[in-house]
């Protein structure tokens, strides 16, 4: 049966399967109905459908289209019945791959720290049992508002954990032959409860972008009602002062009984207007995957780690490996007595220590969150002997290195004050200073010791403290409760002309690391520059794309692409909106820019600026046009005329007078 088509496919599916015959035809489909079917659907013997009006109103076929009551029938009988199966992807054809072949992937796929992985012995023929759960998510908009969209997750039928993307792709795509191999039982509970946490957490986001779009109507019903009570109880309150003595506890009791029917109308109607959502699972399928499994080691001088592994023909890859130790499937490290992960082999509370000051030029830095000397024995894997005691290598994960730090080869720079020497770095030093840099840095957020005199005047940073204070880095990174992080991970230092950068990623108990690139310079207090959760300069150019890209890529960091918080100082009305339209295009990291343009045209240019006394849309537009030239972004002025709802012209005139001020303020990443 599939779904994935229009209604007419849908219908056609469902009947199929209820034993009725089916054909396809250029109008639409023809249906041949048995007896039951005929009775449930209240449908002739046989019938014609089409999605076309024009077909249906000259040939006498069936008009379906979405909210059709023969498909919202057979959807409910779907729904009530649920899809549940086993099927089982084909075993590819040939020989295994050979040991050494095997060994060469794990050794381009995994990284352990301090380690070589090795391959041993004949991969042994087994299968990887994936669970595909689906489920109808409703959700309750307000008291007669109802949306329902299908839901689907995959995971891996043993441990709930989240399967590979590309895996479950290729797996919804492929052939699969029905019923399952022999000696394969039913997933277990843990890994259906898994498949039904993903689902509410996926409801749960959706239900957060629902209360956005509803917040305005909630918040003007709201003051409908207090408008309305309010009135109602001055007028009492207007009434007491005149009463006689005999009707002052009248007025007094219908106050309170007035006060009493506010509350419980200002409950009702945020009840009426704040969205819910409904799971209700109906699929639930068992796929076998044909797979290898591998005995793999991970050898650290003469000390060796068992580590099991799983080769995947379809992906021609590994699933990635889980740590021995919690689990989890963060970065392998080979310890001196056990084989765990990043998060399990640094548990010590994070306190924004510096590093140890011996770093080896070419290092990568672990930057421990005690503030310790990690002073390990590194292993040379291809002699088996240990050497010279040197910090230990740490690296982010590739998903934070892939975009920012792209972006940060490119245009690196900046520095955290205080910690920093004057003066150039050379290699080694650099390292040394930019985990230092980044420790002292998210230290001084997770403190509130941050202070906007930290950061260059002028600066995205500058204007990202004056915006939110200390706790601003943590929202442009989607860090919500910084007393959560625990660690830092660091990259080597990237240097250029007009300063240094640094990207890495923080580390939060019981959620997803949170990936950072950091912008510095060295040598005065005041010497950072900004930071970004996503590469600006990469993605920001795909995010003003108006074809498939840009809303492929909108879609992908739309956790970024939000409402700002609110300030802690007030706004004028025209850097209000500018903050407001330029972060749900393109990010708080954006808006930052935008909020340090309009800041330094309008209080710190020596020639005249736009006024801030009142609304300019305008100078908003015009401001982010200038910001986003810079970020080859290929905004046009017609495109942010429209946004910010004011004339091009307008718009121009305000760019005439914007680039003589600009001109001033160089290197500071707007």
């Amino acid at each position: 049966m599939s779904t994935s088509g229009s209604g007419i496919d849908f219908l056609v599916g469902y009947v199929e399967a209820e034993g009725a015959l089916a054909e396809v035809v250029s109008e639409g489909a023809v249906l041949v109905l048995p007896q039951e079917l005929r009775t449930a659907l209240d449908l002739p013997e046989e019938i014609g459908l089409t999605a076309d009006p024009e077909t249906a109103r000259e040939d006498g076929f069936l008009l379906v289209t979405a909210g059709h009551p023969l498909l919202m029938t057979a959807a409910r009988s779907v729904l009530e019945r649920g899809d549940v199966g086993c099927s089982s992807l084909p075993r590819p054809v040939g020989l295994p791959p050979t040991p050494s072949a095997l060994e060469e992937r794990a050794r381009e796929q995994i990284h352990p720290d301090h380690g070589r992985i090795d391959v041993a012995g004949t991969p042994e023929a087994t299968n990887v049992m994936v669970l595909r759960v689906g489920a109808l998510l409703t959700y309750s908009v307000s008291i007669d508002e109802r949306v329902q969209e299908l839901e689907e997750v995959w995971v891996f039928a043993d441990s709930g954990r989240t399967v590979p993307t590309e895996l479950s792709e290729r797996l919804r795509t492929r052939a699969l032959e029905p019923g399952v191999r022999p000696g394969i039982g039913a997933p277990n509970g843990a890994a259906v409860a898994g498949a039904h946490d993903l689902l509410c957490a996926a409801a749960g986001r959706r239900v957060d972008e629902l209360a956005r779009q509803t917040s305005s109507r909630l918040h003007g019903q709201l003051e409908v009602v207090d408008d309305y009570y309010g009135r109602v109880l001055s007028s009492i309150d207007e009434r007491l002062q005149r009463a006689s003595s005999d009707r002052v506890t009248m007025l007094t009791e219908q106050a309170d009984a007035t006060k009493r029917e506010w509350t419980r109308r200002r409950s009702e109607v945020a009840d009426d207007l704040t969205p819910s959502f409904e799971v209700k699972p109906f699929r639930l399928h068992l796929v076998a995957v044909p797979s290898y499994a591998v005995q793999a080691a991970v050898r650290r001088g003469p000390r060796t780690y068992s580590l099991p592994l799983s080769y995947v023909p379809i992906l021609s890859s590994y699933l990635p490996p889980q740590c021995p130790s919690c689990g989890s499937q963060a970065i392998l490290v080979a310890g001196k007595d056990q084989l765990g992960c990043r998060t399990c082999m640094v548990s010590a509370p994070f306190t924004g220590a510096v590093v140890p000051e011996q770093v080896e030029a070419g290092e990568s830095v672990q930057a421990r969150p005690d503030g310790a000397e990690d002073m390990q024995k590194t292993d040379n894997p291809d002699d088996g002997v240990e050497t010279t005691p040197v910090p230990a290598v740490r690296r982010p994960p590739d998903r934070a290195a892939t975009g920012a730090q792209t972006r940060a080869r490119a245009t690196p720079r900046r520095s955290t004050g205080r910690v920093t020497p004057k003066g150039s770095l050379n290699r080694a030093q650099g390292n040394q200073s930019g985990a230092r840099v980044a420790m002292s840095f998210w230290s001084s957020v997770r403190s509130g010791e941050l202070r906007p005199r930290d950061a260059v005047p002028n600066s995205p940073m500058r204007a990202l403290l004056r915006l939110y204070g200390a706790l601003g880095p943590a929202f442009v990174i989607g860090v919500g409760d910084v007393g959560r992080i625990t660690g830092i991970t660091v990259s080597p230092v990237l240097e250029s002309p007009d300063g240094y950068s640094t990207v890495g990623e923080l580390q939060r108990s019981g959620e997803q690391d949170a990936p950072f690139a950091l912008f510095w310079r060295p040598g005065s207090r005041s010497n950072l520059l900004e930071v970004e959760g996503f590469p600006l300069e990469h993605i920001g150019p795909l995010l003003a794309r108006r074809d498939e890209y840009g809303t492929i890529c909108r879609r992908r960091y739309s956790e970024f692409l939000a409402p700002p918080p609110v300030p802690v100082i007030e706004l004028d009305p025209t850097a209000g909106v500018l903050l407001q339209r330029a972060a749900l295009f393109g990010g708080l990291g954006y808006a930052t820019r935008c909020m340090a343009a309009w800041w330094s045209v309008t209080e710190g240019a020596d020639v005249g600026g736009p006024s801030i006394d009142h609304f300019d849309a305008a100078a908003a537009a015009a401001i982010e046009s200038v910001v986003s030239k810079r970020l080859d972004m290929r905004i046009t002025v017609p495109a942010l005329a429209e946004r910010y709802e004011c004339s091009v012209d307008s718009v121009r005139r305000h760019l005439k007078l914007l680039h003589p001020i600009v001109r001033q303020f160089t290197n500071l990443r707007w």
